[in-house]
């Protein structure tokens, strides 16, 4: 009935499921927290995706992956995490990573992206 059709159904992301989405992402692309959202919870069939547990898991990944590449990884061994943290968005600013780490790293994948 009418009700049945106003209930809308959020997806509560996981740290996998946001991590294999960051993975997805061709190198020298970039996308949205809210695309990231929007294209998860349209593949989960929901009409959204929780915006705060979204937010946790996102930074828990970017610090694993700076954890790693401080602890010698190379770049591309690491969840490229860049390619949604924009620098100088409140994301961004709660990370230890420098903004300008983040920059260059988004410069350097559109650079390979040319080659």
């Amino acid at each position: 009935g009418a009700f049945a059709s106003s209930i809308a159904f959020m997806i509560i992301g996981t740290p996998a499921i946001i991590r294999d989405y960051i993975g997805s992402i061709p190198g020298g692309e970039v996308r949205t927290l809210q695309r990231l959202r929007r294209d998860i919870a349209r593949a989960n069939r929901c009409q959204a995706m929780c915006p705060v547990s979204t937010a946790l898991f996102l930074r828990m990944i970017a610090e694993v992956a700076w954890d790693e590449l401080l602890a010698g990884r190379e770049v591309s061994e690491v969840t490229p995490f860049w390619r949604v943290i924009a620098p100088k968005t409140p994301i961004a600013r709660r990370l230890r990573v420098p903004e300008a780490w983040l920059l260059e790293q988004r410069q350097l994948d559109a650079t390979r992206k040319k080659r």
